[in-house]
């Protein structure tokens, strides 16, 4: 099974003020740290909408997913909404509920 890549729409065509680009500008002045939290935030909608994704193309509804691996609909309405990160044993869960494998990998950061 092969899931496309998820793309998510440009800052700039969001943001067509500018007014979120600006404030993360300047909120990084005083802490630098806010841009990485921001790129964190950014990975884990990706994470949700992969597992959504996943759960999707196999024609499994949440409550399936759920029941496969023990859990309720609502925790996994919460992944996919991304209200709740799910833990590296839930990514095991899925992985092994959806007959799939987990792979993680490191990349260098592009600059």
């Amino acid at each position: 099974m092969h899931m496309k890549e998820i793309k998510l729409t440009p800052l700039d065509k969001v943001d067509r003020n500018g007014f979120l680009a600006s404030y993360l500008a300047e909120r990084s002045k005083k802490e630098p740290e806010i841009l990485q939290h921001y790129n964190n935030e950014i990975e884990c909608i990706k994470l949700s909408h992969k597992i959504k994704q996943l759960r999707e193309n196999i024609n499994l509804t949440q409550q399936e997913l759920a029941d496969r691996m023990g859990k309720s609909q609502a925790s996994i309405g919460r992944i996919e909404n991304g209200t709740t990160n799910p833990t590296y044993k839930t990514l095991e869960e899925i992985a092994a509920a959806t007959n799939t494998r987990l792979v993680v990998d490191f990349v260098p950061i592009k600059n």
